[in-house]
C-alpha cells in the first residue's frame, strides 16, 4: 500500500477484511511517499468472534463520539476508585455519554445478578443470576490474616461429569464472556473488598474456556482498580 505523502498528513486509515483481527504494520516515509507494509495478521476462524472486554468496548464508545480521551480515565475512576455502578450516576461524564452507556451496557457497570447468599464469618458464597437465566456460584474467602480470597467461575456448568463434583452432574450449560468473569471480581469489589488473590476454581473447567479465561486474566491484569 503506497498512499501519496503528505507531510502535513501524520496518520493514514487502511481499510482491511472483517476477518481479520490482528494486524501489525511498519510506515517508512520517503521525500515522496509513504510506505505501508503489513509484516503480521491473524484471521477468525468460521463462526469466530472478537472477544473484546466491555472497557475495551466503552473507550471505543468514548472514541467513536470523537470525546477527549480523559473522559474514559473518568469513567474508569468512578468504577474503580469511586465505586459507582450506576452509569447515570457519574455525574462527571457528559448526559450524552451517560445515556450511550446506558443503551449499549445497560444500567449498571456489573451485568451479573447476586440473587441469593451463604455466609459464615470468613465465607460470602453468592450466586448469580446470568442475563440467559443460567446461575454460578462464587466464592469470597476472607483470613483473619487480612488476606482476601476469591474462587470464580468460568463456566454454568461443567462437561467434564467427575463424579466427585456436584457441577459436573449439571453438564455444560456454556462459558462465560470475559465480561461474565471479571464481573464476579468487580461485584466483590463493589462491597468494599480488596482483592489479593483469585482462583479459578469455581463452577466449569477453565482450560475449556480458554479464550475467555485468557481474556480475562488480561483485563483483570490490565485495569489499576482491579489489582
Amino acid at each position: 500500500i503506497t498512499p501519496e505523502f503528505n507531510k502535513d498528513v501524520k496518520e493514514y486509515a487502511i481499510t482491511v477484511p472483517n476477518e481479520v483481527t490482528k494486524l501489525n504494520i511498519t510506515a517508512t516515509p520517503t521525500d515522496s511517499k509513504a510506505t505501508v507494509s503489513v509484516t503480521e495478521y491473524e484471521e477468525l476462524k468460521e463462526g469466530e468472534n472478537i472477544i473484546m472486554s466491555k472497557y475495551k468496548k466503552m473507550k471505543q464508545l468514548i472514541a467513536d463520539m470523537r470525546l477527549p480521551e480523559y473522559r474514559y480515565k473518568q469513567l474508569l475512576d468512578a468504577v474503580f476508585l469511586q465505586g459507582i455502578m450506576r452509569f447515570e450516576d457519574m455525574k462527571l461524564l457528559p448526559k450524552t455519554l451517560r445515556e450511550k452507556l446506558v443503551e449499549q451496557f445497560g444500567e449498571t457497570v456489573v451485568e451479573i445478578k447476586a440473587i441469593h447468599h451463604e455466609k459464615s464469618m470468613q465465607t460470602d458464597k453468592v450466586l448469580f443470576e446470568l442475563s440467559d437465566g443460567n446461575r454460578v456460584e462464587t466464592v469470597g474467602l476472607f483470613y483473619k490474616e487480612g488476606w482476601n480470597s476469591f474462587c470464580i467461575s468460568s463456566q454454568s456448568g461443567c462437561g467434564f461429569g467427575c463424579k466427585f463434583c456436584a457441577t459436573g452432574t449439571l453438564g455444560l450449560r456454556r462459558n462465560l464472556t470475559v465480561d461474565e468473569i471479571t464481573d464476579q471480581i468487580l461485584y466483590f469489589m463493589q462491597q468494599g473488598c480488596s482483592i489479593n488473590s483469585i482462583s479459578f476454581m469455581g463452577m466449569g473447567e477453565p482450560l475449556a474456556n480458554t479464550k475467555n479465561l485468557f481474556k480475562a486474566i488480561e483485563t483483570i491484569n490490565s485495569y489499576k482498580g482491579f489489582n
